[in-house]
């Protein structure tokens, strides 16, 4: 017999001895203390408790680092565009003789005026952005990243898509430089917020 068995059968016992209305009551009871589960089972993690890392704005909201990034990785996706478009263009004028190998080899070449727009859209989007990059994992690391720095990392790639489709298009300068501008401003004020927090105001 188990040491359950000889408990219940110990407390029968006792309880034939009292009457049957106690010898019912005390056998239930201890037969519910005895079977009872000592603790409730796990239920995994609170509410709240996330297994993905995640920053957090000024304002406490929670922001993944998927989205800090997305502004950077879609300036990329952009520029490798303009890269193998520029590639698959010269490549063709080349096919077609528009211009000697010779020349490409001493970077002398005339490539056709449209092959020329595309390049220069391409290495326009070598340009700036660089500072874009640089500024955005520079906030990354020091935590300096909110929602007024995430609006304008938005602003500056945008501006820079408008003035890529521009530039590979219609190519107006009356078009393209408020857009240029846009993203100008935009990114000198993500770097002076970001060295005001870093250097001046350490706890803005």
């Amino acid at each position: 017999m188990s040491g359950a068995g000889l408990a219940l059968d110990y407390m029968n016992r006792r309880a034939q001895s009292a009457g049957p209305g106690l010898e019912a009551s005390r056998s239930q009871e201890f037969s519910t203390r005895l079977y009872r589960s000592p603790a409730t089972a796990y239920k995994g993690p609170a509410p709240g408790i996330g297994l993905v890392a995640t920053s957090k704005t000024s304002e406490g909201m929670p922001m993944s680092i998927e989205a800090i990034l997305l502004p950077m990785f879609v300036q990329v996706a952009l520029t490798f565009v303009l890269l193998f478009w520029t590639i698959i263009l010269r490549l063709g004028a080349v096919r077609r003789g528009d211009v000697g190998k010779h020349e490409i080899a001493l970077r002398e070449a005339n490539w056709p005026p449209y092959v020329q727009q595309v390049s220069n859209a391409f290495h326009n989007a070598m340009e700036m952005p660089t500072l874009f990059y640089v500024v955005v994992l520079l906030a990354l690391i020091t935590k300096t990243l909110d929602v007024t720095l995430y609006v304008l990392m938005w602003m500056f790639v945008l501006s820079r898509i408008l003035h890529a489709i521009i530039h590979v298009t219609s190519n107006r300068l009356e078009h393209r430089t408020p857009l240029f501008l846009i993203g100008a401003i935009a990114l000198g004020l993500i770097w002076v917020i970001v060295i005001a927090r870093v250097v001046l105001f350490p706890t803005l």
